[in-house]
């Protein structure tokens, strides 16, 4: 909450700002537009948890799973992408901005699926993957294309909503477990939950013809293409490999784990408000 609040002080001092200048357009405002797009980054970087303000959104994690899949796939976290976006034809004459956001997306990146990797927690992981994949537009905005940060945040928000949501019925079936040394193979009683799970983890990983691979790997692409710097290089695809890494990990252990735990309640594919979701979002994430 304070963390958001942080943002929220970047975003009215911005505003105050503006209302002393006298002028709305930033673009004409000399020095103090310099100002105005720091304060704006710290409101859209607390809002999309970027680093260093990352913490907030895997300890978020306790609220219903229904509500992180709408949160922080295509509501809260992606607020501040939109909010850069927006801003972007502004904030590219200024040089710092850029900087900025070139710094924190590569940070978040690495970060986030470093963690990732090593967290056992359900949901913690998806958040951490969250993570990375906001680090992933900021890097499309770090190139000059918020077109194409756009189009990620409209694909990611369709396979990683998709992944909740087959989170939120294993946690269901195991009696509100989110450990993954709880969740096991479940794959004979819940066949349309794992195939949907499948599907949005190799979407999320940039599998080729799935929602994912059109929207990321033009980003991958273009970083690699146009670095001169091996570091920043190295950086990129060693984030793209632990996107792939925690994803086959959390696949592998709902996939192949032992049984253990499971609830007495009704142990199939058979209710409604289970399987729709799962097969309209699979469609979106598939094209």
């Amino acid at each position: 909450m304070f963390t958001n609040r942080l943002g929220d002080v970047g975003l009215i001092l911005s505003i105050g700002l503006l209302i002393t200048i006298g002028q709305w357009r930033l673009s004409v405002i000399e020095g103090a537009g310099v100002c105005v797009c720091l304060f704006v980054m710290l409101g859209a970087l607390t809002k999309s948890a970027q680093y260093p303000f990352s913490s907030w959104l895997p300890l978020a994690m306790a609220a219903p799973t229904p509500v992180s899949a709408l949160v922080h796939s295509s509501t809260l976290v992606t607020a501040g992408v939109y909010l850069l976006i927006r801003f972007f034809p502004v904030m590219v004459v200024h040089t710092e901005a850029i900087f900025i956001i070139t710094l924190t997306r590569r940070l978040t990146i690495v970060l986030a699926g470093l963690a990732a990797f090593v967290e056992m927690d359900f949901k913690k992981i998806i958040a951490y993957s969250t993570l990375s994949q906001l680090g992933v537009m900021m890097l499309a905005l770090g190139l000059g294309r918020p077109v194409l940060s756009f189009f990620h945040l409209l694909s990611h928000a369709m396979f990683k909503a998709l992944i909740f949501i087959c989170a939120g019925t294993y946690i269901f079936y195991h009696i509100h477990a989110q450990d993954l040394r709880i969740i096991g193979n479940i794959v004979d009683c819940l066949p349309i939950t794992q195939l949907g799970f499948i599907i949005s983890n190799l979407a999320l990983c940039g599998f080729p013809f799935l929602s994912g691979f059109y929207s990321k790997d033009p980003v991958y692409e273009l970083r690699v293409n146009e670095s001169r710097n091996f570091i920043v290089a190295f950086f990129i695809v060693f984030g793209l490999l632990m996107t792939a890494m925690y994803s086959i990990r959390s696949m592998a252990f709902s996939q192949l784990g032992p049984k253990n735990q499971v609830s007495l309640n009704c142990f199939r594919n058979n209710v409604l408000y289970f399987t729709f979701p799962i097969f309209f979002l699979g469609r979106l994430a598939v094209v």
